[in-house]
């Protein structure tokens, strides 16, 4: 065996710290134990402690929990290299001081039969400083969209732009197309009516002022479902149709006048939509309900709403041909006169007449986790599945490329139960748990691409009105999730007193949530139990991620053999 003197150590070690101080400390431990001849420090050798110590190496897929229980009270070998550390600031990370107590002590926080799970993780390392029921399985909701936001960007790049085409099949010749002129669809979440003005010009430019043959639109590229989700309200603008050529979030403003007798309108003018009147005690709260469709016709139920008759929107249930119209109308008003839309499974060839480029996804991305918009998040979890599965059926079969895909980045994270019914958490089937959702929060961030697109605490998107504070604000980036009986949070917690951490925090209801869709209709007094459950969760939530926002208190320095031999625990 080698054995060293102490000062001969000593200098080894500094010099070796200078060449490359990852290595050192950690290989070194066993080393240094195993210098049985060193005598130990004495009191004056030992390094005053700061409030804890962390070496930034890169992370282990597993977690390592450390508590105080794990730190020996052994003497301190390791005084030189805590020197080097201490004297060396790029070195030194404080852990997060964060009880696991916050449910137990708090139980009057929580609505009565609602379960809450949480996790926080030291994203340098991926350590768990705290975790309650973080493997249970929730409805994620709305923090669904976190998966969407990382697989896209991963999958198609952050700067992959949607583009929208306009083809002809023959030439002009006199103002006059000798064949189709096509509206060519590539998904484009975030297409709206001015982004068509462009478009029209370029015909314009040609000269075109008619056509001999159809007016096509085509929006095979994906699926095409009349609503994102059977079970919740058809009427919500929230629950859209879906296809490759949308427009203005697939919805349209519904005005009520205010004659005497009922009469609506939409704009822009939806051609597929008839309406009828019925009493209001036989309509959804809100008084509008779908009726049938039949025929590419959508009949609509509503009932008067006399003083309360305002503007509000209406979900489109054909997409394509939705957009079709409006262009054509638009179209009409620059002096091209264009035939009624027909839809076509495949575009035929055709030469390219002008062409939209969308916005990078990197900002469509951004704009979906700020707003929650459930057609965006539709729309690019769409395509990026499509990159790894050509052919897509359903939302469902989407969602479960992005699961696999999760599962081959983040192997060591079990996937087990996991379930998304489509890309925007708009199911109440859907499962995922704290765990996986801090699995996912690390890997964006480690890879650059997430925190600087979530909502600020304080400042914007669904968080500009909570953690406000002075004290609070910016501390907080992360995503809301939120369907009756159920909160969701999840993001980033960033403090000058210690080093970053991913979060989730996970309320719900499964009892309640089951009664409530087993409703045969919703009710006013249905929806305004689950309101007052959701103000009560959110409540909770909130004091639960005040209390982690609190000043950490310093803990004793616990050593770093008694942090890399600590159990391993994994973040799932």
């Amino acid at each position: 065996m080698i054995r060293l003197g102490r000062n001969q150590l000593k200098a080894g070690v500094e010099m070796a710290f200078h060449l490359n101080p990852f290595i050192v400390a950690f290989s070194l431990i066993p080393l240094i134990a195993a210098c049985s001849q060193a005598p130990a420090p004495s009191l004056d050798d030992k390094v005053k402690a700061p409030p804890a110590l962390v070496i930034p190496v890169e992370p282990a897929a597993s977690a390592v929990k450390v508590t105080v229980d794990d730190v020996t009270e052994a003497s301190d070998p390791l005084g030189p290299i805590k020197k080097q550390v201490e004297d060396d600031e790029r070195f030194y990370r404080p852990l997060l001081s964060i009880g696991d107590d916050v449910v137990n002590t708090k139980p009057d926080l929580l609505p009565d039969g609602a379960d809450v799970s949480y996790v926080v993780v030291d994203l340098d390392r991926g350590t768990i400083i705290t975790e309650h029921q973080a493997g249970v399985n929730h409805i994620p909701a709305s923090s669904a969209k976190l998966a969407t936001a990382v697989m896209a960007l991963q999958l198609l790049g952050p700067e992959h732009r949607f583009r929208t085409e306009l083809l002809a099949t023959g030439p002009i010749e006199d103002g006059v197309l000798k064949g189709d002129l096509i509206l060519k669809g590539g998904g484009d979440p975030l297409l709206d009516i001015p982004d068509l003005l462009p478009l029209i010009s370029d015909l314009a430019r040609w000269p075109l002022r008619s056509i001999e043959g159809r007016f096509l639109i085509d929006d095979s590229l994906l699926p095409r479902l009349t609503e994102i989700e059977p079970t919740q309200p058809t009427e919500a603008a929230y629950n859209p149709s879906i296809g490759a050529l949308s427009l203005t979030f697939n919805r349209v403003n519904l005005r009520w006048d205010s004659r005497k007798t009922l009469s609506v309108e939409t704009v822009p003018h939806l051609d597929e939509a008839l309406f009828e009147e019925r009493a209001k005690d036989r309509l959804p709260p809100g008084g509008v309900q779908l009726k049938q469709i039949d025929d590419g016709k959508a009949v609509w139920q509503l009932a008067d709403r006399g003083a309360r008759r305002s503007k509000r929107s209406l979900p489109v249930k054909d997409a394509g041909l939705y957009a079709g119209r409006v262009f054509a109308d638009l179209a009409e008003l620059h002096g091209i006169h264009l035939p009624p839309p027909e839809r076509t499974a495949r575009s035929p060839e055709g030469h390219l007449l002008a062409v939209h480029e969308g916005r990078p996804l990197r900002e469509l991305v951004r704009d979906m986790l700020w707003y929650s918009n459930n057609l965006v998040a539709e729309l690019i979890g769409l395509a990026a599945a499509k990159t790894v599965e050509p052919e897509l059926p359903s939302l469902e079969a989407s969602a479960d490329v992005i699961l696999g895909e999760l599962e081959k980045r983040l192997p060591d994270v079990s996937w087990d139960q996991a379930r998304l019914d489509n890309h925007s958490g708009l199911s109440s089937r859907s499962q995922l748990t704290p765990e996986q959702l801090a699995a996912i929060l690390r890997y964006g961030w480690k890879n650059d691409m997430l925190a600087d697109l979530l909502p600020a605490s304080g400042w914007s998107g669904t968080l500009t009105r909570r953690f406000n504070d002075q004290d609070q604000a910016f501390r907080i980036w992360a995503k809301t999730g939120s369907m009756n009986y159920v909160t969701t949070l999840g993001g980033y917690m960033l403090s000058s007193s210690h080093g970053p951490a991913a979060f989730v925090i996970m309320i719900s209801d499964a009892k309640a949530r089951a009664i409530y869709d087993g409703l045969p209709r919703r009710t006013r007094a249905a929806e305004k139990k689950a309101n007052v459950w959701k103000a009560n969760a959110e409540k909770a939530m909130n004091e639960i991620v005040e209390r982690w926002l609190e000043t950490p208190v310093a803990r004793p320095l616990e050593g770093l053999y008694a942090q890399t031999q600590a159990g391993q625990e994994r973040v799932r």
